[in-house]
């Protein structure tokens, strides 16, 4: 079984063996080649020490920001290869970072302590694959299984819970039974993981294939723990799984995925997403589209400009997505016909330029001052009464007749 390598690791291996150390490629970028993916990064694993790493590979520009764990970042044309010592780890007092690591010189005990099978071969030119835990027949046969005892991997990092279903949401796996067991059994130590690293896994799931994958956090009762307030809900109405389908049928897109997520707890969402450390403009986005989920879509040009004056086009465009997979999941064909419709005006629109903004309009603040009008707030209705007059009439959306029809209004005492 062969391997394609970038020229960067190939070197690295090859300056390894040649300075008398072993060197093997690790974890994801061996699973994801045997998949037929090409890797986002490739580590290597290897017994030399960091400070012979950094020795043999003093030509190239290094990174010793691991140096603490054993690790080497080497930049090879612009690639980072991240070089790390054979180690075995102490306890986890945090339930995710090692006390301490100790430098070993097999690569056999260095996989022992990897989360999952499939991430825990290793691979070189010269053996081949070294696979240890019965990694490559779990990725043929599509499963998620814990290296060893699940309940010891879960206690030393908490996070593995959620890495284990994110992996079967990325790949379309299924997780052994003894390691969804377990866990259940320690879904309550993911209080113990920090926000930021939560966060991050759920986008994951939301962005997957497998979106409807999320169910097995309410299965094993870490949404209980993450987002309570969504899992009494579900609980409540027993709601969850038309919530799954709706995710699985909606485009993926984090504001889209978001916003059916917490479309029955609007009301909750942005404080929720705040405590998980979300970036402000998708709260902002996700908040937004919530607030607008109850307008009423019509088939007719001039409506759909004046909803996409209202809510802005990018929240106007997610709410199309979200209200598409609630009908998706409902089945309700006639209204998806309304759906698709709709989104071709929008497109139409869009494509013709069709003023529905104050950015569109061919005239400004400035110009409606050089007619005589300074009070903002006058200004600003006027612009207002102005965008209406084209949303109704595209054609008028020209700056001669624009003044002009703002003199007129002018003329009214508006």
């Amino acid at each position: 079984m062969e391997i394609k390598l970038p020229e960067g690791a190939r070197y690295i291996l090859k300056k390894l063996y040649s300075s008398g150390y072993k060197g093997y490629i690790v974890g994801g970028c061996v699973r994801d080649s045997l998949l037929g993916k090409v890797p986002a990064d490739f580590d290597i694993a290897s017994n030399a020490q960091p400070c012979d790493v950094m020795d043999m590979f003093k030509d190239f520009k290094l990174l010793s920001t691991g140096l603490k764990h054993g690790t080497v970042t080497v930049i090879i044309d612009n690639m980072p290869f991240e070089v790390t010592t054979f180690r075995k780890e102490g306890a986890y007092s945090d339930y995710r970072r090692p006390d301490h690591v100790e430098f070993i010189g097999t690569i056999d005990e260095d996989l022992s302590r990897r989360d999952f099978t499939i991430n825990s071969m290793a691979y070189n030119p010269r053996e081949g694959l070294v696979d240890l835990y019965g990694g490559y027949e779990d990725l043929c046969n599509g499963i998620i299984r814990c290296v060893g005892d699940a309940d010891a991997r879960f206690k030393e990092d908490a996070l593995r819970m959620m890495r284990a279903i994110r992996f079967s949401a990325q790949l379309g796996f299924e997780i052994d039974k003894y390691t969804f067991d377990s866990i259940v059994a320690n879904a309550a130590l993911i209080k113990k993981i920090s926000c930021e690293r939560i966060k991050d896994e759920l986008c994951k799931m939301l962005l997957s294939d497998n979106a409807g994958k999320l169910s097995l956090l309410f299965k094993a009762g870490l949404m209980d723990n993450i987002i309570p307030e969504l899992s009494d809900h579900v609980k409540l109405y027993r709601s969850e799984g038309h919530l799954i389908k709706c995710i699985d049928e909606s485009d993926k897109d984090l504001v889209v995925r978001l916003t059916i997520m917490f479309y029955e707890i609007a009301s909750l969402a942005a404080g929720i997403l705040k405590r998980l450390k979300f970036q402000n403009s998708i709260i902002d986005n996700v908040d937004k589209t919530l607030h607008f989920r109850g307008i009423k879509l019509k088939e007719d040009r001039v409506s759909i400009k004046r909803e996409l004056k209202e809510t802005g086009e990018e929240c106007f465009i997610h709410l199309l997505a979200v209200r598409e997979a609630l009908v998706r999941a409902d089945n309700e064909h006639e209204k998806l016909i309304k759906i698709d419709n709709i989104k071709e005006i929008v497109q139409d629109i869009l494509n013709k330029n069709e003023c529905f903004n104050r950015k569109m309009l061919c005239i400004g603040g400035n110009d409606i001052k050089k007619i005589g009008v300074n009070d903002g707030r006058t200004i600003g209705l006027m612009i207002d009464a102005l965008i209406n007059k084209v949303i109704e009439n595209p054609e008028l959306n020209k700056k001669d007749i624009l003044i002009k029809y703002a003199e007129e209004i002018k003329k009214t005492d508006f």
